[in-house]
C-alpha cells in the first residue's frame, strides 16, 4: 500500500501518518540571535540591563575577531574512543559542517554556530563524559566531522564550503543564544510544515522561548518530502503487536480515519482500526521503528547466514596482535569463506573498544578490558619484561629491584598505550614514578633502540621472542613479576553477532587455524 506524499487531508497519509506522528511534533521554533556573548573577556563590559552570562571556567583571551572562540579549549570524545583537544573555533567548524549542509545560506550557518556554541558551553561541565567536555555522537551530544573528512566529501567545493563555515564561526565569535541573559537549551531541527510547534505540545511543559511561529519553507529544503511504503500485511502485523485491540479486518483503505492536527500541522491523534492513537504517536512510532529495524537487521543477517556466501566481517586489533596472533586465523577463515569480506581496523585497545561500542567493528581484540557491557574471551596472556642490547653495560646475571630498573634510561611505549599505563600503575604501588628517556608509538622500535644500546626497554615478552632468540636483545632478571595481562576477544554483550562474526569467534576459541 503506497502513499502519495503530494496529497493532502485525511487520505494523504494512510500508512505513514502514524509513522510520522512524532516527527512533526519535534519541530521547535527558530530562535533569534541577539548578538550577546555567551562568555566574555575580563575587560569586556557587562551585558545591557545587567543580564548574567554562564559562568566560564575555561581560559580566556583578548584580541581580534575570533579571539573568544580561539581562547576556549574543548576536549572532544570521538566516536572512535579518542579524546582530542582543540579550540572552540576548531570544534564549532566540525559541528557546523556535520550538522548543516555547507550549501545553506551563510546566515543559517551562523545560526547553527550559535546554537552549537550555546549547547557546548551549557553541557561542557556535565559528568556525562568524565574524560571529555563533549562527544561527537549526535545521539548523545552533537555531530562532529574532522575538516579533512568534510573537505574530502565536498570535493571541488571544499575550499568554498570550508571558508564559508570559517566565516560563519568567526562572524559569531563567542556569541550564544540567550533568554533573560542566560543561555538557552539550543534545540534545533531541519524543517517544519509551515509552522513550528510550541514546546508544551512536545513535552507537556511550557518553555518561554520555545513558542510556535510561522516557518515558511518547502521544496527548497533538502528531504522536505519523504515517503515510506509498507504493505498492508506489514502495517497490520506491526499495529497489532502494539495495539492488539485494533480491528484491521476490513479494507486497508478504511483503517485510518481523519487526523487531528496541532497548530504546526503535526498529527495529535488519528483513529486506526477503532483505536485512537494519541500521546504524539510515540508508542506506535517506537514499535514501528524498532520492528522495521529488526526486520532490516534480520534480513541482513539471514543473507549472511546463507552458508556464509557473502557479508563483511570487521575486526579491530593492534598491528602486533594482528601480526603475531590473528594472521593464521584470518588466513583459514578466508580460505573457508572466500565470499566474506574481511576488514581489519588497526588501533590500540582504547580505540578498538570505542569502535566496538559505536558499532564500527564486529569484534575487538583488546588487553584486559575492564568495561561493562562486553563479552570477553581470553585469547592469550602477556607478560612484561625488561630487555637491553646484548652489549649494553649492565649485569644480566644480577637480579634487579624495582628501583634499579627505574634508574636505567628507560625506553617505553607512549603514555596512551594501555600496557604503559598498566606498568606505571604497578611501579606506583611501590612508590616509584617511571620517567622514560624515550617514548615510542611502535613496539618494534622498542626492540630496535634497545638493541643498539640506547637503554632498557619495557616490552611484552610474547611479542619479542624472535629478537630474544636471535640474540639481538637480552632479558634482565628481576626480583619482581609484573602481573600478567590478557588479550581478549570482545563483542557487545547484548548484540547478537553476525554469522560471519560467530564463525570467526568459534574458530579462535577452538584454536582451529
Amino acid at each position: 500500500m503506497a502513499r502519495d506524499e503530494k496529497r493532502r487531508g485525511g487520505t494523504r497519509q494512510l500508512v505513514s501518518a502514524a509513522l510520522l506522528l512524532t516527527v512533526a511534533l519535534f519541530f521547535l521554533p527558530v530562535l533569534i540571535i541577539r548578538g550577546e556573548p555567551i562568555y566574555r573577556r575580563a575587560d569586556e563590559p557587562s551585558l545591557p540591563g545587567g543580564e548574567s552570562t554562564l559562568p566560564n571556567s575555561m581560559s580566556q583571551s583578548s584580541g581580534p575577531v575570533g579571539a573568544r572562540d580561539r581562547g576556549q579549549t574543548v576536549r572532544l570524545l570521538t566516536r572512535e574512543g579518542e579524546v582530542l583537544e582543540m579550540t572552540m573555533a576548531e570544534y564549532l567548524w566540525g559541528v557546523v559542517a556535520a550538522e548543516m549542509p555547507a550549501s545553506f545560506e551563510e546566515e543559517a550557518l551562523k545560526a547553527q554556530a550559535c546554537a552549537a556554541r550555546t549547547y557546548t558551553v551549557i553541557h561542557g561541565n556535565s559528568t556525562k563524559h568524565p574524560q571529555a567536555d563533549i562527544c561527537g555522537d549526535s545521539t548523545c551530544c552533537q555531530a562532529y566531522i574532522q575538516r579533512s573528512a568534510a573537505e574530502a566529501r565536498w570535493g571541488l567545493d571544499a575550499r568554498e564550503y570550508g571558508e564559508k563555515i570559517d566565516r560563519a564561526v568567526a562572524g559569531t565569535d563567542g556569541l550564544g543564544i540567550l533568554y533573560d541573559g542566560k543561555p538557552i537549551q539550543a534545540l534545533f531541527f531541519s524543517s517544519a510544515a509551515g509552522r513550528t510547534v510550541d514546546a508544551v505540545e512536545v513535552w507537556g511543559n511550557p518553555v518561554a522561548y520555545l513558542k510556535s511561529v510561522d516557518s515558511p519553507e518547502g521544496e527548497e529544503v533538502p528531504n522536505y518530502r519523504t515517503q515510506v511504503v509498507l504493505g498492508a500485511e506489514e502495517v497490520k502485523s506491526l499495529t497489532l503487536n502494539a495495539y492488539p485491540g485494533a480491528d484491521l479486518s476490513g479494507d486497508p483503505a478504511t483503517w485510518f480515519g481523519e487526523a487531528s492536527r496541532n497548530e504546526g500541522g503535526g498529527v495529535i491523534s488519528i483513529p486506526l482500526g477503532g483505536v485512537t492513537l494519541t500521546g504524539e504517536g510515540r508508542m506506535l512510532y517506537q514499535y514501528v521503528r524498532s520492528a522495521l529495524g529488526l526486520i532490516a537487521t534480520g534480513e541482513d543477517k539471514l543473507s549472511q547466514a546463507q552458508q556464509l556466501l557473502l557479508g563483511t566481517l570487521v575486526i579491530g586489533a593492534s598491528d602486533t596482535v594482528t601480526g603475531l596472533f590473528l594472521t593464521p586465523y584470518l588466513e583459514s577463515f578466508h580460505r573457508e569463506h572466500p565470499g566474506i569480506r574481511l576488514k581489519i581496523v588497526s588501533g590500540r585497545s582504547a580505540k578498538v573498544l570505542g569502535l566496538l561500542r559505536s558499532g564500527a567493528v564486529d569484534i575487538a581484540f583488546a588487553s584486559s578490558p575492564a568495561e561493562t557491557g562486553l563479552t570477553a574471551w581470553p585469547c592469550f596472556s602477556t607478560h612484561t619484561a625488561f630487555v637491553a642490547g646484548s652489549g649494553y653495560g649492565c649485569d644480566f646475571d644480577h637480579v634487579h629491584t624495582l628501583q634499579e630498573i627505574a634508574a636505567f634510561p628507560l625506553i617505553l611505549l607512549e603514555r596512551k598505550a594501555s600496557s604503559r599505563v598498566f606498568l606505571e600503575q604497578y611501579f606506583a604501588k611501590g612508590g616509584i614514578t617511571l620517567t622514560p628517556e624515550i617514548e615510542l608509538s611502535s613496539r618494534q622500535l622498542l626492540v630496535s633502540l634497545a638493541a643498539i644500546g640506547l637503554g632498557v626497554a619495557g616490552v611484552t615478552l610474547e611479542f619479542v621472542k624472535e629478537a630474544l632468540d636471535a640474540g639481538e636483545i637480552r632479558q634482565l632478571k628481576t626480583d619482581f613479576d609484573v602481573p600478567a595481562r590478557s588479550v581478549d576477544m570482545c563483542t557487545l554483550q547484548d548484540v547478537t553477532p553476525t554469522a560471519a562474526a560467530a564463525a570467526f569467534m568459534e574458530m579462535v576459541r577452538s584454536g582451529r587455524r
